[in-house]
């Protein structure tokens, strides 16, 4: 636990994680929001506190936690009813102050959310907890309700959007469901629709994640994975359920060129960094269209949550150790990449690179002052690799 005021919450174990902004996540701590910077100036006793802010929240313990950094906002949404129905508040950081604050009737607490990262809409999908497991999507600019639905039949635990279509949404629990966003007679509907066949027979379906063109990526707890095709329901053609990690996988991201994949093997946490196919494989194959390039050293706890930065220049690993604990990696041009262990967080320096999603590209050049190697006398190494 850090010292300090304001930082007991640090006792907490690790939960959601978002990117707030390029430079900054955002983590939930008991009853606060924790603002960190993704790569840190320097190291040493203070080192975790510099740029760090911790703003505590509105309502009770905070679960369900997002951001959007085209928005400028936080959404985070309270773990348990108490006297009140469970509510769901989107806090400005800039101007902190809250924009939002939605009370979700007859739900015992909400487990997860998902902001539309749509600058042009403000929606907000809002996951209850048992026994209906509501999906509801919110317009959080107006405080109203678009469209609700029941996902019981798959226990849904987690949920999203497409980053590219703020009417599609993706929800996951024993199995992907897919929900189209209508308009009729004036009002909002959800349709689960296309109906997802993805033969996951005994797996247990662990994470998902979007891809371009309208794809999603799946994982399990056996450590396969598979290419879902959110336009049909179906596997990508030529593709099967692939072994990519001896151990289940918790937590996927992309980047330009990989899918990540976050997990455990054994004891520990791994990440694989994973290549998948830019194109249809030949007709008639099956499977290995994945290839798992690098993965980095072990982490001292099972991975469970993966953020990529805005700007695809920083990966953020949350862990499920109870006292946060993280690694932070910088890079020194022309020099080996290492790990340097400082605070429950993995923090790893990447290139500048382009977004795979068309619309969100990424351009400019990364400040060279970042470039300094900051090490202590523990120290990992990580196998170069392009991101």
């Amino acid at each position: 636990m850090l010292e300090g005021v304001g930082f007991a919450a640090e006792a907490f174990a690790a939960g959601p994680l978002a990117f707030a902004s390029p430079s900054h996540f955002v983590m939930s701590c008991g009853n606060a929001l924790r603002f960190v910077p993704a790569q840190r100036d320097s190291v040493g006793a203070d080192a975790e506190r510099v740029g760090e802010n911790v703003e505590w929240c509105e309502g009770a313990s905070v679960g369900a936690l997002d951001a959007s950094p085209g928005h400028g906002v936080v959404a985070y949404g309270e773990r348990q009813r108490s006297v009140k129905d469970p509510r769901i508040f989107v806090y400005s950081a800039d101007e902190q102050a809250m924009k939002s604050t939605m009370s979700c009737e007859g739900e015992l607490g909400i487990v997860a959310l998902a902001l539309c990262k749509d600058p042009r809409q403000t929606r907000l999908v809002a996951l209850g907890e048992i026994p209906e497991h509501c999906i509801t999507v919110w317009d959080w600019g107006l405080g109203s309700i678009l469209a609700k639905v029941s996902a019981q039949g798959s226990r849904a635990r987690s949920v999203s959007f497409d980053p590219l279509d703020s009417n599609m949404i993706a929800s996951m629990g024993s199995k992907l469901e897919l929900w189209t966003l209508t308009e009729e007679s004036g009002a909002a509907h959800l349709h689960a629709y296309p109906v997802i066949n993805i033969d996951k027979e005994e797996r247990a379906l662990t994470a998902h994640c979007w891809a371009p063109n309208k794809t999603l990526f799946v994982a399990s707890d056996s450590g396969e994975m598979c290419h879902v095709n959110a336009r049909t329901g179906c596997k990508m053609y030529g593709t099967g359920w692939t072994k990519v990690s001896s151990g289940p996988i918790s937590a996927l991201a992309l980047s330009s060129k990989h899918v990540l994949a976050g997990g455990s093997e054994g004891s520990q946490g791994v990440i694989h960094w994973i290549s998948y196919p830019q194109e249809a494989a030949a007709p008639g194959s099956s499977g290995g269209a994945y290839t798992v390039e690098k993965s980095t050293p072990k982490v001292d706890d099972p991975v469970t949550c993966l953020s990529m930065s805005p700007d695809f220049a920083t990966l953020v690993v949350a862990t499920a150790q109870s006292d946060p604990d993280h690694l932070s990696t910088t890079r020194d041009p022309g020099r080996e990449k290492t790990c340097s262990r400082v605070s429950n967080l993995f923090s790893r320096r990447m290139p500048t690179i382009h977004s795979p999603f068309a619309e969100t590209q990424n351009v400019g050049k990364q400040d060279p002052s970042r470039y300094q190697q900051h090490l202590t006398s523990t120290r990992y190494k990580l196998p170069p690799h392009e991101i």
